[in-house]
């Protein structure tokens, strides 16, 4: 496991095990506490027991592993670039998404004149709290109800034209 990841990991965890498109999963054993360096990384031995009935799998393999560092039930989800890092219009930061509505929403906020010109009509800035996320999708704590509808990005092929996703 290297360095970047040993800390996440724990024995008990399930490990999906990728060795040139063979998929395994393994439950992990034990981790060393003793790292080896190489080329400025460390990397410590973990003892991993895989089902290899096909023994496909041998001992000092190259193989690569991911895993579920944190996970969230029953959560409100949405694409990870409909949210906005943005300044309010007092310069303070602001984590919002663009909610379509038909009337400005009582927790809709005013953003500086740079960033509100990249609003298209109809939506509004809505703070919200983020939770976990990947490179895909991020988990909305709070400002959000399923079934909300937030921008996502302009179509490429015509610049009136916008993308959104409902929440859910």
């Amino acid at each position: 496991i290297d360095e970047r990841n040993v800390g996440f990991v724990k024995t008990g965890m399930i490990i999906d095990i990728d060795q040139w498109g063979n998929v395994y999963s393994g439950i992990v054993e034990s981790i060393s506490l003793e790292g080896n360096t190489s080329s400025g990384m460390s990397t410590f031995p973990a003892i991993v027991k895989v089902d290899n009935t096909n023994g496909q799998l041998m001992s000092g393999m190259y193989v690569t592993y991911s895993f579920v560092a944190s996970q969230s039930d029953n959560c409100l989800t949405i694409p990870i670039q409909c949210v906005r890092y943005v300044n309010d219009e007092k310069g303070l930061p602001a984590t919002v998404v663009f909610l379509k509505a038909d009337k400005r929403p009582d927790n809709a906020i005013t953003l500086g004149a740079d960033v509100q010109a990249d609003i298209p009509e109809g939506f509004y800035a809505v703070p919200v709290t983020i939770g976990l996320s990947d490179i895909y999708n991020v988990e909305i704590i709070e400002g959000l109800t399923d079934g909300d509808v937030v921008f996502t990005n302009y179509e490429t092929n015509q610049s009136d034209s916008f993308s959104g996703m409902m929440a859910g």
